[in-house]
């Protein structure tokens, strides 16, 4: 299985639950996201493809941001909390 950023999205949610069960405001929440996306994904290209291009892999870290964002608005909507 080839690892890919979709799935440090997961890892965003993870991370931003647990700063919501620690105290940090709701309105703040996407801000934590997409920063930790954007430096999870910056991670990603600089150790495990060296090779990605700098432009690839800040795109890519904000891809996961925006989507870990997505996730978790719509599954907040769906359950109706």
């Amino acid at each position: 299985m080839e690892f890919n950023f979709e799935y440090l999205s997961l890892l965003v949610i993870g991370l931003v639950e647990v700063a919501k069960r620690g105290g940090l405001g709701s309105r703040f929440l996407p801000l934590l996201a997409v920063l930790l996306g954007v430096g999870l994904g910056m991670l990603y290209g600089a150790v495990a493809e060296p090779s990605m291009p700098f432009k690839a892999s800040l795109l890519g870290g904000l891809e996961v941001g925006l989507l870990a964002c997505g996730i978790f608005s719509g599954l907040k909507a769906s359950l109706g909390k």
